[in-house]
């Protein structure tokens, strides 16, 4: 065993002293901790829903991660700072041959290699000229502009943050040509500038200064200050259970394949459905408009909500928000009420419902009743973290926070909604499987699933399938790889053409609509004193199969429907009274005076939801008031919350 007087006088052979050791070490510890470990898990403890794992899950993975990195970077940066440039050299080389390594054997990367290995070699330069130039000080530029980068992302988490949008749950989009942002790399730059500055002057000037205590010193600062912050936000948030932890239970894919040979109501509800999308899809495949056999395409139909939340909970509970609940208040309160759902249920109708988290169910509890798609038991599957999943994104996460805003795009948009569902794995394959409704339903998975096993007749009561499809959420961004409208369709022609191999298509009463339409199109000036509002109309495809409707797709562009009439035209659909409820599709298409449409228009609930969580309140702008035909924005009345009764 090497002696401790041997480890030193071998350090001070390579020229390190021990305190240019300790701030070697010093360094590579705040850093590390920072990015592997402080600022993942400050992002858990704040956002904790969206990861859906626990953090008894995270904490040892993010340790490991974080004692690794620890170990490799004080290496990298005790070759750096040793005397002989060859050493230094040799850890370039080094990192070349590990990429060569990732990307051919283990296959890890894809072209990007090309770019790592491209900038090794662009910093490999820097450091010979650094070492040419200055000799034995390169080290210290190299410690100096280490700590700079620290300092600034510290910086910048601390202070410089304000602008930022949730990083778990929202599309983080921003402007390169802000005076804002340009601004925030200046401070960012010079920031993380100031070290190497501040030995300039000291060195013009002549005077002494021993920066290496400086450097240890700050970085035990802070690094203690995020030890302690982190601990105060662990001992104050309230953590909801891991999916590890109640493994009991999933939603399964099996059962939006069972049909009754006489009586079904399948509804196909797509995010996001906007007509404009929709007429986009039937131009690129002109075979949904002729899988659509005996349907109707109502153009003039509204949702009442912008986004998700409110508009699907509203649609199955009949339940509107509050001015002033929290998120968590308004779903509990929903799904605490009698709705249409119980109602069919009480009268024999099988109900399978596939829904998506955050926006339209906190849990299983909210529907454990309602849906007879729950699958007891995991069979001896133990769920354990993803790791080479956590590291990619706690990676992003922790440099997308980090970051000055011109740079945040880069690493956080690639983020999905539903990366938390990529945070875990099975011990064994579970194709059927939607555990915990555990993010935005997984459309991929479905398809894979409904291709690969057979539709059957064996429901022996009425069905009624709900299934929500991601739709027109697509094109990357906070989505992620999200499926368009054509791959929902997709899905929706396997459904059409088994229940036709099984005879009961045309007996099925089968709707697809949005929840609502395109809502970042929205382009919106508000003057709220004076009740002054304007908005580019928004409009929702609505899609109705009557059973035994007959004949090619016919488009409506004059009946004006609201996704209000979608509850009672659920129970007319299974021939039920529903004037309890409201009026129906049926009933405006019959000759009903319809109700003038409202569009209630709230803060986006993603926004504080991610800062709040389930204490996150919406704000109610007011409401678009819509007659006659919705794509016309001279139809459309904005009423300011103030001046309603």
């Amino acid at each position: 065993m090497i002696k401790f007087r041997q480890f030193f006088s071998y350090v001070a052979d390579t020229g390190l002293s021990t305190q240019k050791l300790a701030a070697v070490f010093a360094l590579a510890f705040s850093g590390s901790f920072m990015l592997l470990f402080y600022t993942p898990f400050d992002i858990y403890l704040n956002n904790p829903t969206p990861f859906v794992v626990g953090w008894r899950l995270l904490l040892p993975q993010l340790s490991v991660l974080f004692l690794v990195g620890f170990v490799l970077v004080g290496f990298t940066l005790f070759l750096l700072c040793h005397k002989k440039r060859a050493v230094g050299i040799s850890f370039f080389v080094l990192g070349i041959l590990l990429t060569l390594i990732a990307r051919f054997l283990l296959g890890m990367f894809t072209y990007i290699y090309l770019f790592i290995i491209a900038a090794i070699a662009a910093v490999a330069v820097f450091y010979v000229l650094l070492r040419i130039f200055l000799g034995d000080r390169a080290s210290d530029i190299i410690l100096l502009g280490i700590f700079g980068l620290i300092l600034s992302s510290y910086v910048q988490t601390l202070f410089l943050n304000g602008n930022m949008v949730a990083e778990a749950g929202a599309a983080p989009i921003y402007d390169a040509l802000s005076s804002a942002n340009i601004l925030n790399l200046i401070l960012w730059v010079a920031v993380a500038l100031l070290p190497i500055a501040a030995w300039v002057c000291f060195r013009v000037t002549k005077k002494e200064f021993k920066f290496y205590k400086a450097l240890i010193f700050s970085s035990v600062i802070i690094s203690g200050m995020q030890m302690v912050g982190l601990g105060a936000t662990a001992a104050t948030t309230d953590l909801p259970i891991g999916i590890e932890n109640v493994p009991e239970r999933y939603v399964s894919f099996d059962y939006s394949m069972h049909f009754n040979e006489d009586k079904n109501i399948i509804v196909f509800i797509l995010d996001r459905l906007d007509v404009r999308f929709m007429n986009t899809a039937f131009a690129e495949n002109p075979r949904i408009a002729e899988m659509l056999y005996g349907f109707t395409h109502f153009e003039n139909n509204t949702s009442e909500f912008f986004d998700t939340l409110p508009s699907m909970i509203s649609m199955l509970t009949q339940h509107y928000y509050s001015a002033g609940q929290t998120i968590g208040d308004f779903r509990a309160e929903a799904w605490a009420q009698h709705n249409v759902i119980d109602t069919l249920r009480e009268h024999g109708f099988t109900t399978h419902l596939y829904l998506d988290h955050w926006s339209t169910v906190n849990d299983l509890s909210d529907i454990e009743n309602r849906t007879d798609n729950i699958r007891e038991s995991y069979e001896g599957v133990e769920i354990s973290i993803h790791t080479r999943n956590l590291i990619t994104i706690a990676a992003r996460m922790s440099f997308g926070r980090v970051s000055p805003y011109l740079l945040k795009n880069i690493f956080l948009s690639p983020i999905s909604l539903e990366f938390g569902n990529h945070l875990f794995a099975f011990s064994h394959d579970m194709p059927d499987a939607q555990p915990l409704m555990a993010a935005m339903f997984h459309d991929e998975r479905l398809l894979e699933y409904i291709q690969q096993n057979e539709f059957t007749l064996n429901a022996q009561n009425p069905v009624f399938t709900l299934l929500h499809l991601n739709g027109a959420h697509a094109g990357g961004g906070a989505y992620g790889n999200i499926p368009s409208v054509l791959q929902n369709f997709e899905i929706i022609e396997h459904f059409l053409d088994n229940m036709r191999a099984l005879g009961v298509y045309d007996s099925s009463t089968i709707l697809i609509l949005g929840d609502h339409g395109r809502h970042w199109d929205i382009s919106i000036d508000f003057d709220l004193e004076n009740g002054i509002g304007w908005i580019t109309p928004v409009t929702t495809s609505l899609f109705i199969k009557p059973a035994y409707s007959t004949g090619p797709l016919v488009t409506d562009t004059l009946s004006e429907m609201s996704n209000r009439y979608f509850a009672a035209s659920l129970l007319q659909f299974a021939g039920l009274p529903h004037e309890q409820v409201g009026l129906s599709y049926f009933d405006i298409l019959a000759g009903y005076a319809p109700e003038t449409r409202r569009l209630y228009n709230l803060t986006p609930w993603w926004l504080p939801y991610a800062d709040y969580g389930e204490d996150g309140i919406l704000r109610v702008f007011g409401f678009y008031e819509i007659r006659g035909y919705a794509a016309d924005e001279n139809n459309w009345t904005f009423v300011p919350s103030h001046a309603v009764p």
